[in-house]
């Protein structure tokens, strides 16, 4: 009962509020016998209705995230084609990080910077041969490999719509280098020596995880620029009392960040992260003349 309450507990609130409803729909059956009488002769209908309520969180998941749909669907084109190869990957999995930021600094009470960022980075994972043995394998001796490519992965910077045939045509470039380097290292390996007595295998395999966090809002949506500006300065603004005070800097970094990997042992995980940084800082010059920093921060994770 204890693993049955903290699974529950683990799920996203929308499929929270779908199992109170369920709980209380069942309920009234068993205490009013006219209505139980009445979905006895609808049984098709009570089971259409239970499979709506417990399936509608993980499609609307899905559906509201098309980047996420648009990467699952490459990824199983690309392991469809790469099965036709007589040396095809075992393994592919991308990870992309969708990261927005956005920064304000005052000195002395003016306005001295302010700049938004926006990106979406992958990075691609191949493995050319099987779980015992890949082209991941630890390496003992890199002379052995001085003509070959030993680059293990590689980033690519991810268009910012959605649009997939340009997402697409980029994951898959993407995957074709990855692939071309990780054949040519597991070649490479696999004329080398093997010196070990009890090798460990080179990968595991594990049961496949699924969670889809909800979707972000939209940083301009919670982060109002033009209102920090005018705060940001009203914090550094108290330094020009003090004339000793010889600098003087009030900074806010505000960021969301939504996290993607999907796999081909059919792992789909999205998982969002959001912080905001505000420092205060200042300089005073001593009576010797050295130069005393001092400085105050200020960390939260869920802003308010």
């Amino acid at each position: 009962m204890k693993g049955i309450k903290e699974k529950c507990l683990a799920q996203p609130p929308a499929f929270i509020h779908l199992l109170q409803l369920a709980i209380i729909f069942f309920s009234m059956i068993l205490v009013e016998p006219k209505l139980s009488r009445l979905l006895s002769k609808c049984k098709h209908i009570v089971l259409i209705v239970a499979l709506v309520l417990f399936a509608t969180p993980i499609f609307s998941q899905a559906q509201q995230d098309d980047l996420l749909l648009i990467v699952e669907s490459e990824l199983k084109r690309e392991m469809a084609e790469f099965s036709k190869l007589k040396q095809p990957p075992y393994y592919l999995a991308y990870r992309v990080h969708d990261t927005h930021s956005a920064y304000v600094s005052s000195s002395f009470g003016s306005l001295v910077g302010s700049d938004s960022d926006r990106s979406r980075i992958l990075m691609t994972d191949i493995k050319v041969g099987d779980y015992s043995f890949d082209s991941s394998h630890p390496i003992s001796n890199f002379e052995d490999f001085d003509s070959f490519d030993m680059h293990r992965g590689s980033a690519a910077q991810l268009p910012m719509d959605n649009k997939p045939e340009a997402i697409k045509l980029l994951l898959w470039q993407q995957t074709q280098n990855s692939y071309r380097q990780a054949l040519n290292v597991y070649k490479a390996l696999k004329n080398l020596p093997q010196t070990e007595n009890k090798p460990i295998s080179d990968f595991s395999k594990e049961t496949a995880a699924v969670y889809v966090a909800p979707p972000l809002p939209d940083l301009k949506n919670v982060f109002n620029s033009e209102d920090w500006k005018e705060r940001i300065k009203k914090f550094s603004a108290p330094f020009l009392k003090h004339p000793d005070i010889i600098d003087a800097v009030a900074s806010l970094e505000a960021n969301t960040e939504r996290k993607y990997f999907i796999s081909s042992e059919g792992a789909r995980i999205v998982q969002n992260r959001t912080f905001a940084y505000l420092t205060i800082q200042g300089s005073i010059r001593a009576e010797d003349g050295d130069i005393i920093p001092l400085h105050q921060s200020y960390f939260a994770i869920i802003w308010e």
